[in-house]
């Protein structure tokens, strides 16, 4: 089997619980071919060990896989029962008569390694057009993927901006501290919205080109029901029948498996950028805090000069101060 064996090895079998079982007819490593592991799971490096009991009818083929000790990843667990579904074929059980019959096979372990020597994986091309059709098409999909912890988001990157600026703001006389918070808020609040807006448009551009419109409605249907994208990206608990089940449509509907692997991408994609964005981010909210401390006439060290105040003859009116920082 060459590759192929060094990544699901066929371990020894439990005991067996009756006189004659089904048997495998032939090499259990056969079943096996090199392209099986699941792109996915070898992107994330996901490894284990998966237990299963097959049932056999009486000709020896398998009407059923019901995993007995997950590998704790859904895919490799749903791949392994496709497998042994579509390839396995067993000498079926005996009862005393000598009449073949159904029965359940002995628990086999299976394990996935992920081959040394694996080159790595291109990612899914750019092949589809993104036009305003399909953008619309894939908007609620992408929609339903945005993040249930934005909050949490905002909340800390708030604060990592308030601390950022705090020893700034501390050699400011009391009453532009508080102007300058004010300013900073507000500064904080138009760069967030900017770059959520950039970043659904970044996802929705990014899904928009590699998924077929079959894909999209495909998969905006599945997240709309069943084990939703929340649950399974933003560490909702997951009950193992959830996990199986969602295994299960991976292994079972191509367009959730691409999905999958969409992530993968996406994720380095954004991983190699990451460091390029966040210093854009920077300087985008430095620019916009130094607009607003311009306009209140409060110097900061790291913003232009501000110009004196204009003499006009005219009080300037009162701010109602609020800050969220």
């Amino acid at each position: 089997m060459g590759v192929a064996s060094s990544f699901l090895l066929a371990l020894p079998s439990a005991a067996q619980t009756v006189a004659t079982p089904p048997v495998p007819d032939g090499t259990v490593t056969d079943w096996v071919h090199p392209d099986d592991y699941p792109p996915a799971s070898m992107r994330a490096g996901e490894e284990g060990r998966v237990s299963v009991q097959l049932d056999v009818d009486a000709s020896g083929m398998v009407t059923g896989c019901h995993v007995t000790n997950s590998s704790s990843h859904p895919l490799l667990d749903a791949r392994t029962c496709t497998i042994l579904t579509q390839r396995a074929h067993f000498r079926p059980a005996r009862d005393v008569a000598g009449q073949a019959i159904a029965a359940t096979t002995s628990v086999m372990s299976f394990r996935w390694q992920i081959p040394v020597d694996t080159s790595p994986i291109s990612p899914l091309p750019a092949d589809q057009p993104v036009t305003p059709d399909r953008l619309r098409l894939a908007e609620p999909l992408v929609r339903g993927m945005g993040s249930d912890n934005e909050a949490k988001m905002e909340g800390f990157w708030r604060s990592t901006a308030k601390n950022a600026f705090a020893a700034r703001f501390a050699r400011l006389p009391p009453r532009s501290q508080t102007l300058a918070k004010a300013d900073l808020a507000a500064a904080f609040d138009i760069v967030w919205q900017q770059n959520l807006r950039m970043a659904h448009d970044r996802v929705l551009r990014f899904y928009a080109a590699r998924l077929n419109d079959g894909e999209i409605r495909e998969l905006t249907a599945f997240f709309q029901s069943g084990v939703g994208y929340k649950q399974i990206h933003h560490m909702a608990p997951l009950t193992a029948e959830d996990r199986q089940a969602f295994g299960r449509a991976m292994a079972e509907h191509p367009a959730v498996a691409k999905w999958t692997e969409l992530g993968m991408d996406f994720l380095q994609t954004t991983m190699a950028e990451a460091h390029d964005m966040g210093v854009a981010s920077q300087a985008k909210l430095k620019a916009a805090l130094c607009l607003k401390l311009a306009q209140d006439h409060i110097p900061l060290s790291i913003c232009p000069m501000v110009k004196p105040i204009p003499v006009t003859g005219k009080a300037r009116p009162a701010r109602l101060l609020t800050t969220h920082l």
